[in-house]
């Protein structure tokens, strides 16, 4: 009977310590990045990007997928003025990560190192148009993408690989923020006040 308890206690606590692991993740901060004030009417978030939900992809596994970070980015960085009746739409042409596995030469010294054989590959790419009224061709137009890769294990437990997936769509968002800083002056700079 001891025994028997015993043996439960163990199973008990060790299913606890995987749960325990699992950290619920907030949406991110915006608030260290940029903020725009654009003389348009509006601004609409086109998502043509839609995820397969399948290996090899694996944005769906992230706590915050970057299509929802850059609609978020968007949602609180972006303000119209309502100076004019232009429209400013962002397309998310891509907010893809995908998981690659890379190949690693064992030898017996490698079964006491834990090695970095998954690599996960992370690509947001932005497309801004400034459309009159009622056009179908946009006035202005900027591109704008960021590639980041972070790599992992197989035996990385749920909470390392949501924490990993957590920090590349972080970095990614950054990365087209940056973008965003460098370039909006130059392309759309008549638009923003």
């Amino acid at each position: 009977m001891k025994n028997i308890f015993l043996a439960c206690s163990l199973i008990l606590a060790s299913s606890c310590a995987d749960f325990d692991d699992l950290i619920r993740y907030s949406d991110y901060s915006y608030h260290d990045l940029a903020r725009y004030n654009f003389n348009v009417k509006d601004i609409v978030v086109e998502h043509l990007y839609q995820s397969p939900v399948v290996y090899p992809n694996a944005e769906h596994l992230a706590p915050i997928s970057p299509d929802k970070a850059v609609s978020d980015w968007v949602k609180y960085n972006f303000f119209p003025t309502r100076g004019s009746e232009d429209i400013l739409k962002i397309v998310i042409v891509d907010a893809s990560i995908v998981e690659k596995k890379v190949h690693v030469d064992t030898t017996y010294k490698d079964l006491f190192v834990k090695k970095q054989n998954i690599n996960y590959e992370g690509r947001v790419e932005l497309n801004f148009q400034i459309f009159e009224k009622g056009a179908l061709t946009p006035k202005a137009t900027m591109e704008v993408n960021a590639t980041m890769a972070h790599t992992g294990n197989n035996d990385d437990s749920p909470a390392q690989k949501e924490r990993l997936l957590y920090d590349l769509t972080k970095s990614l968002l950054t990365g087209v923020a940056n973008q965003v800083d460098n370039h909006v002056y130059n392309y759309l700079g008549t638009y923003v006040q």
